[in-house]
């Protein structure tokens, strides 16, 4: 990105700049929206004042989801403890999947703010600089590990709230890591996310 800024590119920069940004910003604001609405709904878990400041503080550092996994871990964790208590156990389950279903629904809106603009973008500078001269070759080699990185993130997170929605579903077996890994590698990667960004590139 700042190589971009540096070349006098200032219409990439200023893309990329907010493909990162904008969808950064959009997130923060929903996940503290939801964090205020959860907390309003009746029998929902306690949420005592440290929290609070930790969920701020992780917002603020844009690493929300991650706080989101570890609620999700630790009413998981909970859930293992009422052995002898199926009502609490099915509690502390319906506590955990929110969390991971909360979590993962954010990831998939951050993936299509910005991950697939940035892949778009990526592709479009890459074909619209060719040939590469091989002093580029640092910055080429940059941008082919970002399209990638950025397919696979959109792959990742639609199986990943695929897996999240069948394990909320009582009548649906959850998703093996086998079924994961094949679908994201062989089904997503391999034929649903290319044609489509291809057909928008192009």
């Amino acid at each position: 990105m700042l190589r971009f800024f540096l070349t006098g590119d200032y219409w990439f920069f200023g893309l990329t700049t907010a493909f990162i940004v904008i969808p950064t910003l959009v997130m923060t604001g929903i996940s503290m929206r939801w964090y205020i609405l959860d907390a309003r709904i009746e029998g929902s878990p306690p949420v005592p004042p440290f929290k609070w400041v930790l969920r701020v503080l992780f917002l603020c550092l844009q690493l929300g989801p991650i706080m989101r996994y570890v609620d999700s871990l630790l009413f998981g964790l909970e859930f293992l403890k009422k052995k002898h208590d199926p009502q609490e156990r099915r509690k502390y389950y319906e506590y955990m999947v929110y969390e991971d279903t909360d979590a993962t629904m954010l990831r998939l809106f951050e993936c299509f703010m910005e991950a697939a603009p940035q892949l778009v973008l990526q592709l479009y500078i890459l074909i619209h600089r060719w040939p590469h001269s091989p002093s580029n070759y640092w910055l080429v080699l940059t941008q082919v590990a970002a399209v990638s990185t950025s397919l696979i993130s959109l792959s990742w997170s639609l199986v990943s709230y695929n897996r999240s929605l069948r394990m909320s579903l009582r009548d649906k077996k959850n998703m093996t890591w086998q079924v994961i890994i094949d679908f994201t590698t062989i089904r997503k990667v391999g034929r649903l996310d290319q044609s489509r960004t291809l057909a928008v590139f192009l």
